[in-house]
């Protein structure tokens, strides 16, 4: 699990939180670190990295408190740069892939700066897993809603649905339209769309930042110039 911070470059925070676990002994990674959505290797180029390997806490809380610098991984005002994560893995690496699978709570999470000042939101679950995202590199598919509309009604609820229904309908007419007057870029943004929208039955396809560019690129620049315009003389 994980929340997107924005924590300045070079500056020292304490990571505190509590977990409990019935299972014998589980290995519990937090990592600082930034990705978009897929990560390409278990381990990114510049992270900070905390683990504890836990015991049977009998029911009871543990205290876990982790202190770090952020250096580099700060923001410095660079644009482009892929989103700074918190991250929680229950990780079963290495000895752990040998034994049954484990589970562990964890509550009261919280992130300050050496002012004292708090930089997490819903630390405590009060408002359940808002601004918490899962991730799961090694097997997406129990986290991958392989159906474009149902996908961006679970992110977006019923509204963000109708949003982007009421949008692509209204830029497929434009494109169509265009079309119907000779228009290249009518004619291939409606093919393009055709095809998206297809393969969209099948898959995600909003979930990596290129596609996402790629995509509403198009559709707005279809949508903002509007049907082509004939000249009054061929009319």
């Amino acid at each position: 699990m994980t929340q997107r911070v924005a924590l300045p470059a070079g500056e020292d925070f304490t990571l505190a939180f509590d977990v409990r676990t019935d299972d014998e002994r589980l290995w519990l990674r937090t990592m600082m670190y930034r990705r978009n959505i897929l990560l390409q290797s278990d381990t990114p180029s510049d992270f900070r990295e905390f683990n504890s390997h836990l015991k049977n806490t009998r029911g009871d809380w543990q205290h876990v408190s982790w202190q770090f610098n952020t250096g580099s991984l700060g923001e410095r005002g660079v644009t482009g740069r892929q989103p700074l994560l918190l991250e929680f893995m229950n990780w079963q690496r290495y000895e752990y892939l040998s034994g049954p699978g484990t589970l562990v709570d964890i509550d009261n999470v919280s992130l300050k700066d050496a002012k004292g000042r708090e930089w997490l939101a819903n630390g405590d679950f009060s408002r359940g897993m808002e601004r918490w995202f899962p991730y799961y590199d090694f097997n997406h598919l129990p986290w991958h809603i392989k159906n474009l509309w149902v996908h961006i009604y679970f992110d977006q609820g019923a509204l963000g649905l109708l949003g982007l229904a009421g949008f692509l309908a209204a830029t497929l007419a434009a494109a169509i339209h265009r079309a119907r007057q000779g228009d290249a870029w009518g004619f291939a943004v409606g093919t393009a769309m055709a095809s998206f929208l297809a393969v969209g039955l099948f898959g995600g396809l909003l979930d990596m930042p290129r596609v996402i560019f790629i995509a509403y690129l198009m559709l707005f620049m279809t949508a903002l110039s509007g049907p082509s315009r004939v000249p009054w003389a061929d009319r």
